[in-house]
């Protein structure tokens, strides 16, 4: 895609999955337009949020998560979320 392309990119509950976030805001820096908007709506981890996340919910949540780190270690499934795979730090 062009460098400066694209109006807007909205995504929903999808950055906690990318395997790269910084790789990915840094391509969308790059695509959108000057003035272009990159809307994201992601889960809020509260304290009460983060017991139903932690012991409810499909995805394993941490909130120890490193995310220089590239994401995607051996056994993830494809719609775990990332929060699984911890720093090592």
């Amino acid at each position: 895609m062009q460098s400066g392309s694209v109006g807007a990119l909205v995504m929903v509950d999808v950055l906690h999955h990318l395997p790269k976030p910084l790789q990915f805001l840094a391509e969308a820096g790059r695509v959108l337009h000057p003035g272009g908007r990159l809307v994201m709506i992601e889960p809020w981890i509260t304290a009460p949020s983060y017991l139903l996340y932690r012991y409810f919910h499909h995805e394993d949540c941490s909130l120890a998560v490193d995310v220089r780190r590239p994401f995607g270690e051996p056994g993830k499934r494809a719609f775990d979320g990332m929060q699984l795979f911890r720093s090592s730090s």
